[in-house]
């Protein structure tokens, strides 16, 4: 199989921004997200791959430390999801750090600066910041641990985001409130790239996104979301196809949430419906993994799909890869936005780990590319297209999976070589070591009453 050349690239950090080695902890910081369902996928599996991979520069103590207000902290729901991610990342040490919100950030920032100073023993600090907000924290913690370095990283384009939540796809369609919010989100991004001395972001789209509001493109690294490991087991496949009751039967297959920006009502529940005309419920089944069960049946009822041709299920994060080894065809239909311009959604490198192969639309500056090299799955076009020329596009998709050549070994080649986070680790490694060194500088520069830039 081809090895195909992704649209996402791999941007080495400069030479010459090599740091000296000295030993570094590394704190992935995240703030009031603790309870999100990615985290386990994006910080905690990122993390576990850190402390365990070998290779030049791993950081000799990795942590991910959760900013949360005192009264989520103190929570009973806390302590139970904090027990569970520590046992998710065995060799990450996870805490929460409980601030008081009406004292203000910094004088919370002085308090939880010294616990940090403590564990890491005097050695240089990598900031891996998970959002903007986090970004603001390490900046406050900088006054107390000066040479520590920030990484901001970026896992989409939040002020285009918020806006789809409003429901508008552009910012002259909204009213003075949603206006305001949106520029302060642009604000936020702006100062975060102001501060930080480097940049993790998932796509050369996102990158160039981000080069609008004052990113430097020798700051920043590009690496898509990731898995930790290969999922897909044939006795898992069988065992989850025999519950179902889909045995002998094509699954089509969609994981994730019920938002906006997924058009699942145009998308993969409109092609779902064809399919089924195509092939009668009676040979094909829908299957959703998602933790809007209620909203998903919604959609699929409304657009067409019998509620005996589909599973609607909400599973732990632990278990969705089980489930998404029973299907056959995983869908990643979105229309062209901002947003899906410049994303790298997990769900793909949960599909491909799974042994998933994809169906995927035709977005500029997205992935299809590299699904259709690497006969991973299917690269279709599919929103602006008349009803008939969509059902010859459902057809021919299953005519491949019917009698067509298997493309699951293509998709866990893909995942293995592409969407692992240890395939990543020397490119992220070699983001905080260039960090350290930018840190490193701009201390001493301090240090010695020059002003810096």
């Amino acid at each position: 199989m081809t090895t195909p050349t992704l649209r996402y690239e791999q941007h080495e950090p400069l030479a010459h921004a090599t740091a000296s080695g000295r030993p570094y902890a590394l704190v992935h910081l995240v703030a009031q997200e603790m309870h999100k369902g990615l985290i386990e996928t994006q910080v905690l599996d990122h993390m576990e791959s850190q402390a365990m991979q070998r290779g030049p520069h791993p950081p000799r103590r990795v942590a991910v430390a959760f900013l949360e207000p005192v009264r989520v902290a103190l929570r009973r729901t806390t302590r139970h999801r904090l027990q569970s991610l520590r046992r998710r990342a065995p060799h990450v040490h996870v805490t929460v750090l409980p601030y008081v919100s009406r004292v203000g950030l910094r004088a919370n920032a002085r308090v939880l600066s010294i616990p940090l100073r403590m564990s890491h023993r005097g050695r240089p600090t990598v900031f891996h910041c998970r959002s903007e907000i986090a970004v603001r924290w390490a900046a406050a913690f900088r006054e107390w641990i000066p040479s520590a370095a920030i990484v901001a990283d970026f896992r989409g384009v939040w002020p285009e985001e918020y806006l789809h939540a409003q429901g508008i796809d552009a910012l002259d369609q909204a009213n003075e409130p949603t206006r305001l919010a949106y520029e302060r989100a642009v604000s936020d991004v702006k100062y975060a790239l102001s501060v930080a001395d480097g940049i993790l972001t998932v796509s050369t789209g996102l990158r160039d996104w981000l080069g609008r509001y004052g990113s430097r493109g020798e700051l920043t690294t590009v690496v898509p979301t990731c898995v930790s490991a290969l999922t897909f087991a044939e006795t898992d496949r069988r065992a989850v196809r025999d519950r179902l009751g889909v045995s002998g039967k094509v699954v089509l297959a969609y994981a994730g949430t019920v938002t906006r920006y997924q058009h699942l009502r145009e998308g993969f529940a409109a092609f779902a419906r064809i399919a089924l005309e195509q092939l009668r419920d009676d040979r094909i089944h829908v299957l959703c993994v998602t933790p809007d069960v209620d909203a998903m049946r919604r959609v699929l009822t409304e657009v067409g799909v019998p509620a005996q041709a589909a599973t609607v299920v909400s599973v732990p994060q632990e278990g969705v890869a089980a489930y998404l080894s029973a299907a056959d065809a995983g869908f990643l239909l979105r229309a062209d936005s901002v947003v899906n311009r410049v994303s790298v959604p997990v769900k793909l490198g949960e599909y491909l780990a799974a042994g998933v192969p994809v169906v995927i639309s035709r977005v500029d500056g997205w992935l299809h590319e590299t699904i259709a090299t690497a006969s991973a799955g299917w690269s279709i076009d599919w929103f602006g297209l008349g009803d008939a020329e969509r059902r010859r596009v459902v057809a021919d998709v299953l005519r491949d999976l019917t009698t067509g050549p298997s493309r699951r070994e293509s998709a866990l080649a893909l995942c293995r070589t592409h969407f692992l986070w240890s395939a990543h680790t020397r490119l992220v490694r070699g983001a905080y070591q260039a960090a350290l060194t930018r840190a490193e500088a701009r201390s001493h520069t301090a240090v010695e009453g020059v002003p810096t830039a």
